[in-house]
């Protein structure tokens, strides 16, 4: 009788479970069929692309941004190459018209014996040749419309400043790489010297600091010999 009862007990219990798991199934499979109705689809296609719209927004919107903020480094960049060019540029200008004093590093090159116009003319074209930052004659600045001119008495006429031979040629720049393009064989100061049957000695001193005031502006050209800077 006991053993009855507890047969019954356990399809009780069975049964209940199995109603209560009925019972979800049901629950569940309503829940999708809801979910799965046409007007639910529709409605999460309509969410799902007014997402990805906003999304192509977005995208668009850092990509204009990007643009315009590679635009305006551009922009930035470019100004600031323009503003050092014009400044490399007024800097030039002013160096070769002699407008400012400059100090540096460089040579000084002693002149001796005599000379003439076309040699004097060719020594300072062979140095100018090197690209060098400034020159000065006797510490006394020469700019691109310096005239050099030997006299009859042998002296040395220069912007209008009458300078006796030995006379002393600044040069700033490298000393090395002056020295190389100048002092050499070959170079303008031993063409000079050769051609001149050694008439014309030149003697080459490293120096640590020169410095060459501005142009005063005075020049006469009555005397003016073509050169080029």
């Amino acid at each position: 009788m006991r053993q009855k009862n507890l047969q019954i007990y356990i399809l009780v219990v069975v049964a209940a479970l199995l109603g209560v798991l009925f019972l979800k199934q049901v629950l569940v499979t309503n829940k999708n069929k809801e979910l799965t109705t046409n007007d639910n689809l529709m409605k999460l296609s309509y969410e799902l692309i007014e997402s990805s719209n906003s999304i192509f927004d977005l995208q668009n919107e850092l990509n204009s941004l990007r643009t315009k903020n590679d635009s305006f480094s551009f922009d930035i960049k470019d100004k600031s190459k323009m503003k050092d060019d014009i400044e490399k540029k007024t800097q030039n200008y002013r160096l070769i018209n002699g407008l400012d004093s400059i100090s540096g590093r460089g040579i000084e090159i002693k002149v001796e014996g005599s000379m003439v116009t076309e040699e004097m003319v060719d020594l300072i074209n062979g140095i100018r040749n090197t690209k060098p930052e400034a020159i000065g004659v006797d510490s006394q600045r020469v700019i691109y419309k310096s005239y050099f001119v030997v006299g009859n008495d042998g002296k040395l006429e220069f912007d209008n400043k009458k300078l006796d031979f030995p006379i002393y040629i600044q040069v700033v720049g490298d000393p090395d790489m002056l020295r190389k393009s100048l002092d050499r064989s070959g170079g303008i100061l031993d063409v000079l010297k050769k051609n001149s049957f050694d008439k014309i000695k030149f003697s080459v001193e490293n120096k640590d600091n020169i410095t060459l005031p501005a142009h005063d502006g005075k020049i006469n050209f009555r005397y003016a010999k073509n050169t080029q800077y």
